[in-house]
């Protein structure tokens, strides 16, 4: 066909999208950022929803140079990251709008049919990205939310340069954009956090067998019940082996359960011996995730959560930065992300916020005495409570993140999948589905 015929047949709109589609690839190209379509190299096409380490790191390297660009403002990217994901609103693309694995979970959920699946299309790509912009908002992480909005903007340009053929644009991006949110953001926070069977993996009641343990682990969960005076801090109940003069003096007496905070091992280096250490005789727990999660992992709490470097690793999941001291129903409600700690202003001193409804619902194990909790290390220790790699004070990196992926998950409209009502020991589907 001649151009001039070529010219005539396509609209004015489309002929200045192809050539700004061009001339933005060239530029891609010329900086570094992209590469050519996998269907002109023998290269792998580039994609995240096998959350495979190149695709990742390739993603990370575009998103940096984003990020850096001086020419960018905050508000610039981000109306650029929401501009690419309104392509997910189009009808044609309306299954890459919403998490995958949602609905096989809602099906397991003993509720409402309806009522389940107005839930489930509530949760699609564009909230759960208002809801990462909102807790970036509300948790002043600057950075972060510019590092979200970078990601977005890197992960549909690389998915133009990898879309086969046989494929058209619209799809590739859709597909990858659903992967960025609902397979490596999502998951990434899911896998530190969720590790649960039934509420009994993840904690331990300290009493049980404790003369058996190794000594490093009795001393540890000694250390933990002396910090929090042998005290859940949600419930105000006393541990029923505690001394008789913290006893008679309680309104509750019950069993006390050591809770972690990250569910997973998480370090720098996953095959060191540290890590290959007493953890499982600590806590008891399927706790081996592999180095691209833990890399992940690192990664986003680093950019988005704005930790340093040296933060938001466990080498041991029974260290005492990493456990607090619940009773059944708090450490449950908490693994649930239906109450979470919020850093104040005072060191060590952090909010209660719940997630239960105004009506009473979803208050299971949310329910507490005070407001507010302060962390203070215990009498002899010598730390003083001045350090946060130091001593044995709730590591603030590991509570910050606990509280990023718990406001995530309620203002995406994912909260409903987490009740604890629905899901109280014994359930095990969500524990199957979620994530994957």
């Amino acid at each position: 066909m001649p151009l001039e015929v070529l010219v005539l047949v396509l609209p004015l709109e489309a002929i200045a999208q192809l050539l700004l589609f061009a001339w933005d690839f060239l530029l891609g190209l010329l900086r570094g950022d992209l590469q050519w379509p996998s269907w002109l190299t023998s290269a792998p096409m580039w994609t995240l929803s096998d959350r495979s380490l190149p695709a990742y790191i390739k993603l990370e390297e575009v998103a940096s140079t984003i990020v850096n660009d001086p020419r960018l403002t905050d508000y610039a990217l981000e109306q650029r990251a929401r501009a690419h994901l309104r392509i997910l609103e189009r009808p044609e693309l309306a299954k890459w709008n919403h998490p995958q694995w949602l609905a096989p979970i809602a099906s397991s959920m003993k509720a409402d049919r309806l009522v389940l699946e107005k839930l489930v299309s509530a949760v699609t790509a564009q909230r759960f990205f208002e809801a990462m912009i909102q807790t970036a908002n509300e948790f002043n992480l600057r950075s972060g939310r510019r590092h979200a909005c970078a990601e977005v903007c890197a992960c549909v340009r690389l998915a133009q340069a990898a879309g086969p053929l046989h494929e058209t644009w619209s799809d590739r991006v859709a597909l990858e954009l659903n992967a960025l949110l609902f397979t490596v953001w999502f998951q990434t926070m899911w896998e530190t956090f969720m590790n649960i069977d039934g509420g009994k993996s993840s904690c331990i009641p300290w009493s049980a067998d404790c003369a058996v343990r190794p000594s490093r682990t009795r001393k540890r969960v000694r250390t933990i019940l002396r910090r929090d005076h042998y005290t859940c801090f949600m419930s105000g109940t006393v541990d029923r082996q505690a001394a008789w003069f913290r006893r008679v003096s309680a309104k509750t007496v019950g069993r006390l359960y050591i809770v972690p905070i990250f569910a997973r091992l998480v370090t720098d280096d996953p095959s060191s011996d540290q890590q290959r250490g007493c953890s499982r005789p600590a806590l008891d727990d399927k706790d081996d995730i592999g180095p691209v999660s833990q890399y992940q992992i690192l990664h986003f709490f680093r950019t988005f959560g704005q930790i340093a470097h040296d933060g938001a690793q466990v080498p041991e999941l029974g260290m005492p930065q990493n456990c607090l001291l619940l009773d059944f129903a708090a450490q449950f409600a908490f693994r649930q992300l239906q109450w979470t700690l919020v850093a104040t202003a005072i060191p060590n001193t952090y909010k209660i916020r719940s997630y239960a409804s105004p009506d009473g619902a979803r208050s299971y194990g949310t329910r507490h005495i005070h407001e507010y909790v302060t962390f203070t290390e215990p009498t002899g220790t010598g730390h003083g409570g001045r350090s946060k790699t130091q001593g044995t004070l709730p590591n603030p990196d590991l509570l910050r993140a606990h509280a990023i992926f718990a406001n995530v998950v309620h203002l995406s409209g994912l909260g409903f999948m987490l009740d604890p009502e629905r899901w109280l020991p014994g359930s095990t589907a969500f524990s199957r589905s979620a994530g994957h």
